[in-house]
């Protein structure tokens, strides 16, 4: 049995993966947070740059 993801984190993901930072943050909410790697990231400022930076490092 597959249970489907919601649409925003499939479309979370996919922006992710292209490392489309405009796609990726609108679907978060303003007060998001992400760990990664031992760092936390709060707010779209904050994401936007690990999205752009660290994040992209990896494939």
């Amino acid at each position: 049995m597959t249970t489907a993801l919601p649409q925003t984190v499939t479309g979370y993901l996919t922006a992710h993966e292209t490392r489309d930072a405009d796609r990726a943050l609108p679907l978060l909410t303003p007060d998001a947070t992400v760990a990664d790697d031992g760092h936390t990231y709060h707010g779209p400022a904050e994401i936007r740059a690990w999205l752009e930076g660290a994040a992209s490092e990896y494939t």
